[in-house]
């Protein structure tokens, strides 16, 4: 019984066994090509390097000074980038120049928070470091341009609200707290003074207080992190090894190939036998 279920596995492994006899030609020069050509891309082909940088949108008082889809359609106006931008990520010679760094940059819009992720390839490291910093320092330049008269009135109504409260501790030691505080009688002469003065004295004091709270709130939201300039999250990032090449994968790849390639030149009678019986079938 055991004799018997294993002689179609040893008829198999002696079939195969011829069959790769016969046919070991087709199967090594299939590999050889495959990994010819592998090889040949992974030792001849220019080295990629790539580059990658997420950037937060200038933030005034917690909101971004423009939607970041805005500032992607801007970026591919012809006249955005400068020329300097247009030399340190070689697009000058371009006819849209600023169109073609930012299909190069392969933007992409944070769902969450105001940030654009920009990841760039090139087979010059230093011109990839100096492409991602040129755009990033002409996109905060533009868009400081944008928000520092929002943060100058912001500062103006701030400076108006110093001055009221400065304004209002002045008239508030005109009035003499220990007099206000003592007890007064209805039937004296001078009551209804002292009503106004304490009236007066308790306005003046809310204000005081109100104004303190507005203007804490005025300067927190004038600072980081509410308020800051077009920033880099982190650092940016340069892959210390090409992106573009594998020689594990190439060599998997070109063993793979060269073994389907084989299959191939060794049934390649049979293929082509069946391919035209079916179109003269068809016929």
């Amino acid at each position: 019984m055991n004799q018997n279920s294993q002689t179609p596995k040893a008829n198999t492994s002696l079939a195969l066994v011829v069959f790769f006899r016969q046919k070991w030609q087709y199967f090594l020069g299939s590999w050889f090509a495959c990994l010819a050509i592998g090889y040949g891309y992974h030792f001849l082909y220019p080295d990629f390097y790539e580059g990658s940088a997420n950037l937060q949108m200038a933030l005034v008082e917690g909101k971004p000074i423009e939607e970041s889809s805005m500032l992607l359609e801007k970026m591919k106006l012809p006249l955005y980038f400068q020329q300097a931008t247009w030399r340190q990520c070689g697009t000058g010679e371009d006819t849209t120049p600023s169109r073609t760094i930012t299909k190069r940059l392969n933007p992409k819009l944070n769902k969450v928070a105001p940030i654009i992720s920009f990841s760039y390839k090139s087979n010059n490291k230093d011109q990839l470091k100096q492409c991602i910093e040129a755009v990033i320092s002409e996109i905060r330049i533009k868009q400081n341009t944008l928000s520092q008269p929002q943060i100058e009135l912001k500062k103006i109504l701030l400076n108006q609200n110093l001055a009221k409260l400065e304004t209002a501790n002045q008239n508030l030691q005109l009035l003499d707290s220990k007099e206000i505080l003592k007890p007064i009688n209805q039937y004296n002469k001078d009551y209804l003074a002292k009503k106004m003065d304490i009236s007066t004295y308790v306005s003046l004091a809310r204000e005081i207080t109100d104004l303190k709270s507005s203007i804490e709130y005025g300067q927190s939201m004038l600072s980081p992190p509410f308020t800051e300039q077009t920033k880099i999250i982190n650092e940016i990032y340069i892959s210390s090894e090409p992106t573009n090449k594998n020689l594990e994968l190439t060599t998997l790849l070109g063993l793979l190939f060269g073994l389907l390639g084989g299959v191939f030149l060794s049934f390649k009678e049979e293929i082509f036998s069946f391919i035209k019986r079916a179109m003269s079938d068809e016929e």
